[in-house]
């Protein structure tokens, strides 16, 4: 968790809001993009558009609670978890 904090879409709601749209439209949307990343691979200039929509696949099936953040944030985020991991390791032992 990015924020650290409940929300609707980390809890019991969100699972089930996860859930429903799965089948609703998130299976749809994920071939939809499948389709899209597959023809995009077919030319050089297209693969990279073919790399984010296979990331946009793979947001579409749960895209309940998650947060979209730029890419510096994400790196924080994962650095600060990582910092907090090996002090808890090294505290146990």
């Amino acid at each position: 968790m990015l924020t650290e904090r409940e929300d609707i879409g980390t809890g019991t709601l969100g699972i089930i809001g996860n859930v429903i749209w799965f089948f609703v439209a998130g299976i749809w949307l994920a071939l939809g993009h499948l389709a899209s990343a597959v023809a995009c691979f077919i030319t050089i200039i297209g693969i990279p558009f073919a790399i984010q929509h296979l990331k946009l696949a793979v947001i579409s099936l749960f895209p309940i609670g998650q947060t979209v953040v730029d890419k510096e944030v994400a790196e924080a985020a994962r650095s600060s978890h990582a910092r907090d991991r090996v002090a808890e390791i090294r505290k146990g032992n």
